[in-house]
C-alpha cells in the first residue's frame, strides 16, 4: 500500500499551492510553509479542494457508483455490457482501483490537512477534514468490511504504513463516533476569528455550523448502520449526534453537495460526463415499479421516457399506453436478451445528461447537476427509524413525511398538491410497527437515487425493498454482500490481508461483513432477508 499520511511535496509544488491557496481566500489562506526549501506540509486549502473532488468522483461517480453499486442496488440496469449487472465486472480484477485509489489520493490529502490543522491548533481546518476522512472510509469499510485504518494513518515513523494491518470494522466505527465527536466539539469551541477553509471549501465554504451539523449527520448515519448488530450502541450514539452541538441537517439548505460549475468535463457532473457518448444505462425495473405503481411525481426527473415495444420479444411487459411512456429493464439479462430493448426502456433522467450526446439525445441539464453527499432527506429518514425504533422522542410519520418531501424538494419537485397527493396513498401513507420501517427503508433507497454506495449498504441492513434480487444470468445466487479485495493489496499485503479474510470469512461476494446481520430482535424488516 502507498503511504497514506505522510505527503512530501517538492518546492516548486508547494509554492504553487500557496498560490492557489492565496487566490481561493486570501484572508483566510495564507502560505503555511515559510521555509520552501524543507516543507512539512502542504497549504491546506488546494489540497482539501482536490481531496474532496476526488472522494465525490469516486464514491458518487461514474465508476463505483454509476457502473457498480447503482447496479447492485438496482436503481439502475445494464443494456449494452450486462456483465456488469451479472457481477462478472464487480471482481478485483475490475473494483481495485476504488480501494487502492482512495489511500493513494483522497484520504492521504484528507490526512495531510488534518496534520497541518492540528500544528496550527486550527479546528476549521482539521475539523471538515477528519469529517470527510469519514465519510470516505466510510464507503470503503461498507464495500470490503475490514480494512487498513488505525496504521494507515500513523505516519513514516511506522513500518506498517507500508504494509498496514487491517482494523476490523466494529472497531472503525467505533472511531468513526470518536472522531466525529471530536470535530463537532472543537468546532464548537473554536475562538471567533479562527482560521477556516474558506473558498477552497466546495461543500460548505468553511462554515462552521454546516460542517458541525454534517458531522453529526454522519454520525447518526454510521449508528444507524449498526441497528442490526449492536443496537445499545446505535441507539446511544443516535442520540448524542442528535444532542451534539450544531444538531442534524435541518433543512435541503444544509445538504452537503458539489456543486459543478459544467463547461468542461473536469468542471461538470461526472454522471453527465459518462453519458455524453455511452447509452448503456436503463432505470431498473425495480425501482420503476415503485415510481410508477406509486405514480410518484419523480418519474420525470429519474427518468426519460422511451418507445412503446410493439415487438414480440418483451422480457418483461413494458409499456400497454401509448408511446412514449417509462418502462425499466430486467438487472443481469444476457447480451442477446437485453440488445431488443436498447429503444424500448428509459435512460436516467435528462437532469442527468450533458446538453447534447454523441447518441442523439439532446437538452440535458446534468453538466451542473450537484453530487450529493450527504442529504435532509436521508436524515429524516434516519430520524423516522430512530423514532419508530423508540430511540428518540418524535413522530415517526412526520420524520418519514419531511424525508418524502425533501427528496421531492431537492429534485425540484415543488408542487405541494402533489406531493401531499402521493403521501396520501394508501400505499405510502405511514404504518406504524414493522410495516412502518419497511416504508421508511423503501422510500429512503428512493431518495438514494444516484448514491448507489448507500443505497446497497442500506439495502443489505434492511432487504428493502424486498423484490431485489440478482437478475437471470448472474454468476452468483444472492445479491452481492462486500467486493473483493484489492488485487495489489493481495500481491504487496498479502501478510496482513490474509489474516483479515481469515477472520471476516471468504473473500468472495457472499461474506457478510460485521454490521451486515439479520435482525435477532424486533422489529424485522422481511422474513428470508439472509436468503438475499
Amino acid at each position: 500500500m502507498t503511504k497514506l499520511a505522510s505527503k512530501r511535496i517538492t518546492a516548486g509544488v508547494v509554492a504553487a499551492l500557496a498560490l492557489a491557496a492565496t487566490a481561493c481566500d486570501p484572508d483566510k489562506l495564507t502560505e503555511i510553509n515559510t521555509n520552501p526549501n524543507s516543507p512539512t506540509t502542504a497549504p491546506s486549502g488546494p489540497v482539501f479542494t482536490s481531496a474532496v473532488r476526488n472522494a465525490a468522483v469516486r464514491w458518487l461517480g461514474s465508476d463505483y457508483s454509476l457502473r457498480a453499486t447503482e447496479l447492485v442496488a438496482q436503481h439502475l440496469a445494464e443494456v449494452q455490457y450486462p456483465e456488469s449487472d451479472q457481477y462478472r465486472r464487480l471482481t478485483a480484477n475490475s473494483t481495485s482501483g476504488f480501494f487502492d485509489g482512495a489511500y493513494t489520493n483522497e484520504l492521504k490529502d484528507f490526512s495531510e490537512v488534518v496534520k497541518v490543522g492540528l500544528e496550527l491548533k486550527e479546528p476549521g481546518i482539521y475539523g471538515p477534514a477528519m469529517a470527510m476522512r469519514v465519510w470516505s472510509f466510510g464507503y470503503l469499510t461498507d464495500t470490503y468490511g475490514d480494512i487498513p485504518y488505525s496504521a494507515a494513518l500513523a505516519g513514516d515513523s511506522a513500518e506498517s504504513v507500508i504494509s498496514p494491518a487491517y482494523d476490523t470494522q466494529q472497531a472503525i466505527y467505533a472511531d468513526f463516533f470518536k472522531t466525529l465527536e471530536k470535530v463537532t466539539t472543537d468546532l464548537a469551541a473554536a475562538p471567533t476569528g479562527g482560521r477556516t477553509l474558506g473558498t477552497a471549501d466546495p461543500i460548505y465554504s468553511g462554515n462552521s455550523t454546516r460542517w458541525r451539523q454534517f458531522a453529526n449527520s454522519l454520525r447518526a448515519r454510521a449508528a444507524m448502520r449498526l441497528a442490526n448488530v449492536d443496537a445499545a450502541t446505535a441507539r446511544t450514539q443516535f442520540a448524542a449526534a442528535m444532542a451534539a452541538s450544531g444538531g442534524l441537517l435541518a433543512s435541503n439548505a444544509d445538504n452537503a453537495r458539489i456543486v459543478w460549475p459544467g463547461g468542461v468535463n473536469a468542471n461538470s457532473n461526472p454522471w453527465s460526463v459518462n453519458f455524453q457518448s455511452r447509452d448503456d444505462h436503463r432505470i431498473s425495473d425495480k425501482l420503476m415499479t415503485v415510481l410508477r405503481d406509486n405514480a410518484d411525481p419523480r418519474i420525470a426527473v429519474f427518468a426519460q421516457r422511451a418507445d412503446k415495444d410493439t415487438t414480440s420479444n418483451k422480457i418483461v411487459k413494458y409499456c400497454t399506453a401509448s408511446a412514449p411512456c417509462y418502462a425499466g429493464l430486467t438487472n443481469a439479462l444476457t447480451h442477446a436478451e437485453a440488445a431488443p430493448h436498447v429503444p424500448y426502456t428509459s435512460r436516467p433522467g435528462l437532469i442527468l445528461y450533458p446538453a447534447s450526446t454523441t447518441y442523439g439525445v439532446t437538452g440535458g441539464t446534468g453538466s451542473t447537476t450537484p453530487s450529493y453527499l450527504l442529504t435532509y432527506a436521508e436524515v429524516s429518514f434516519l430520524k423516522a427509524e430512530a423514532a419508530e425504533r423508540g430511540w428518540i422522542t418524535g413522530s415517526a410519520k412526520t420524520f418519514y413525511e419531511d424525508g418524502i418531501r425533501a427528496s421531492m424538494n431537492q429534485w425540484g419537485i415543488t408542487d405541494a398538491a402533489a406531493i401531499n397527493a402521493f403521501i396520501a396513498q394508501p400505499s405510502v401513507a405511514y404504518t406504524p410497527g414493522a410495516a412502518g420501517l419497511r416504508q421508511i427503508a423503501t422510500q429512503k433507497w428512493v431518495a438514494l437515487f444516484t448514491d448507489g454506495g448507500q443505497a446497497w449498504a442500506e439495502w443489505r441492513r434492511t432487504c428493502q425493498p424486498a423484490t431485489i434480487k440478482p437478475g437471470p444470468a448472474a454468476i452468483i445466487a444472492t445479491v452481492p454482500r462486500r467486493f473483493q479485495y484489492s488485487t495489489t493489496e493481495n500481491l504487496t499485503n498479502k501478510t496482513n490481508v490474509d489474516p483479515a479474510i481469515a477472520r471476516q470469512g471468504a473473500d468472495d461476494f457472499a461474506t457478510r461483513m460485521y454490521w451486515d446481520k439479520s435482525p435477532t430482535t424486533a422489529p424485522t424488516y422481511v422474513a428470508g432477508c439472509g436468503a438475499r
